[in-house]
């Protein structure tokens, strides 16, 4: 049962304001202390950990193949490069760099990886690690043979990829339409970039990303008081688990409410913690 929840800045999100986030987290959880810590890597550095040995570690963790498990990458993939490594390093030393969408993570190595840095006195239950980062975190499914990207890994720690916010719930269909005649492109490119912006899609450094936020922060506290099963099946609730952006705008930003049974979810736990 956690009473401190600790929340890891990410700085490479300008909008994303953690003391807002806490604020409005505190209504949910107001006997839970809540503390806001600078970008996690930065803090492992900090703490004594070898950079190089960080950033061989977060390449090592990299997706080759879409369509291949990450045990079978890794038994295939080569040693890490230098270039993957310095870009690694890079994104370490300056946590506002953004790093390139194209570049995959999977998604519980990368929670294994910061599981192992997290301070033995913090790892009990007690303690609930929220960790924002810029990566693209992705899970492999045996369903289709090949991974998605995802938004947030729950567990300890957890972690809220920004990236995966913005690139995870697919856009509308018509986004995605393969062949548009390049003079249509052309003449159309202003409106199409900026569709990032509107009512539509969530973009990088969105305005309404802190509310955005706090949706999958509960969702990653949820799978603690839920036993791991963190997601509603009600499309109207806040830990509705949205595959498209219209979803993920309808929960977290139109409604912004639990559903009748995870509030009285959160109440009893909130009766346990004060008891």
């Amino acid at each position: 049962m956690f009473r401190y929840i600790h929340i890891y800045h990410e700085p490479s999100t300008t909008k994303l304001d953690l003391s807002e986030i806490s604020q409005e987290l505190a209504n949910f959880f107001p006997t839970c202390e809540i503390d806001l810590r600078p970008p996690f890597l930065q803090g492992c550095c900090e703490n004594g950990q070898p950079l190089d040995m960080l950033a061989e570690t977060l390449a090592s963790v990299r997706i080759s193949e879409i369509k291949s498990p990450y045990c079978d990458q890794e038994n295939r993939r080569k040693k890490s490069t230098i270039e993957e490594v310095l870009y690694e390093k890079s994104l370490i030393l300056n946590a506002s760099l953004r790093p390139a969408p194209f570049v995959l993570y999977d998604g519980f190595m990368l929670q294994r990886l910061y599981g192992a840095s997290i301070p033995s006195e913090e790892s009990s239950t007690e303690h609930a690690h929220v960790i924002f980062d810029p990566r693209l975190t992705c899970t492999f499914s045996e369903e289709d043979w090949r991974y998605h990207a995802r938004a947030v890994i729950c567990g300890t720690p957890s972690i809220i990829s920004s990236t995966g916010i913005v690139e995870a719930p697919a856009k509308n269909k018509e986004f995605y339409l393969p062949e548009i005649p390049f003079e249509v492109m052309e003449s159309n490119k202003e409106r199409l970039a900026g569709r990032e912006s509107t009512s539509e899609f969530v973009g990088y450094n969105d305005s309404r990303i802190n509310s955005i936020a706090i949706g999958y922060i509960l969702q990653a506290l949820f799978f603690f008081i839920t036993d791991g099963y963190p997601f509603c099946h009600y499309k109207n609730c806040r830990l509705y688990n949205a595959h498209w952006q219209s979803d993920l705008l309808r929960t977290q930003i139109k409604i912004k409410k639990l559903c009748k049974r995870h509030r009285d979810v959160l109440l009893y736990y909130q009766s346990l913690l004060s008891s």
